[in-house]
């Protein structure tokens, strides 16, 4: 009996500690070599026919990017500026126009690119208005670098992968509903907090994107980042049964920080410069994109859990080390984005 107690089981209560604390050393490290921890806004690649083969084109860009990174559109080889390029900087991206012509062959058939997707977190959506009316929307990322013009498009699907892929490269909002998941105990708290956190960031990400609301993206940036410490903060307090208002009304605290987040998930649709007539269905789909993402996170974070827990990891040791995980870096993004503020 004495031999088989002193035997370390193959999951122990160290070695599982040890491994966890070596993994989430390395997500802090990664998190925070992003300087935003956030995934930037796509670039936008438009061209309008004035006249017959004849091009007006935009391509606007985030002002922010990855160091080194230079993203610049690919037109076709027969696709000949006839105008200068003129510059417009802002103060969250940056607008490239010019004129092309690209003569009979047109752009039906044609593929269109912007390099440096590879290098960067960012995606870029494509628009091509001919002079018959017809749209063509696509977008480009570092997998599938090339749109080909052609009649017909999948701009659902696109819009759906954008916020896919936005929720899923947003450190922060996915910290934030880790946070929840390990905070709020009862399946019943945790559905409405979740659902409310849901309908707050759908509710500003509507107001935003019809410019019923603007509030600069910095000083959104430092709010979600504060929410995310608050969620810690707590998270991390020994006095598990004090209610505080976070413990007794979930759903009321999240849905207050929903509306922050969804201000957040604007930027990326706003910076895109879509027309007017293309909110409501971009809207839709890259909401609905979020939520696709969101129900994963949440999937996989409820089988981790459960995994550590079975392998003899105290939840309050979980709950410990998140806590001050998420603490430090979200006090790391609070200086980091008031810094840049200024």
């Amino acid at each position: 009996m004495e031999t088989r107690s002193a035997k370390i089981a193959p999951y122990s209560v160290p070695r599982v500690r040890s491994l966890i604390a070596t993994l989430i050393a390395i997500m802090c490290c990664g998190f925070a070599s992003n300087s935003l921890a956030h995934p930037l806004a796509p670039s936008l690649l438009e061209m309008r026919e004035e006249s017959g083969g004849n091009f007006a084109v935009r391509f606007k860009t985030p002002s922010l990017r990855a160091p080194g990174v230079e993203l610049e559109p690919v037109l076709p080889s027969h696709c000949e500026a006839i105008e200068d390029r003129s510059v417009t900087v802002e103060p969250n991206h940056i607008e490239l126009h010019w004129r092309v012509a690209c003569g009979a062959e047109g752009l039906l058939g044609a593929q269109l690119s912007v390099t440096g997707l590879e290098r960067s977190r960012t995606t870029a959506l494509i628009r091509v208005l001919l002079l018959d009316g017809s749209l063509m929307k696509g977008l480009v990322r570092a997998d599938a670098s090339a749109f080909e013009v052609r009649g017909g498009d999948s701009v659902a699907g696109n819009y759906l992968f954008l916020g896919f892929e936005h929720i899923l490269l947003g450190p922060d909002h996915l910290l934030f509903v880790l946070g929840l998941l390990l905070l709020i105990v009862g399946l019943r708290k945790l559905v409405g907090a979740i659902t409310s956190f849901t309908i707050g960031h759908s509710l500003t990400l509507a107001a935003a994107m019809l410019d019923l609301i603007r509030i600069p993206q910095q000083i959104v940036e430092i709010g979600i980042a504060i929410s995310l410490l608050m969620v810690a903060v707590e998270l991390a307090r020994r006095d598990a049964e004090a209610q505080s208002l976070l413990r007794s009304r979930p759903w009321m605290v999240s849905f207050g920080f929903g509306l922050l987040h969804g201000l957040g998930f604007a930027g990326a649709l706003r910076e895109a410069g879509l027309p007017v007539e293309e909110i409501p269905f971009a809207l839709l789909f890259f909401n609905l994109g979020i939520e696709a993402g969101q129900l994963a996170f949440i999937a996989v974070s409820f089988g981790l859990i459960a995994w550590l827990q079975k392998k003899v990891v105290e939840r309050s040791w979980i709950d410990l080390v998140s806590a001050y995980a998420i603490g430090s870096l979200a006090v790391y993004w609070v200086l980091e984005r008031s810094a840049n503020l200024l």
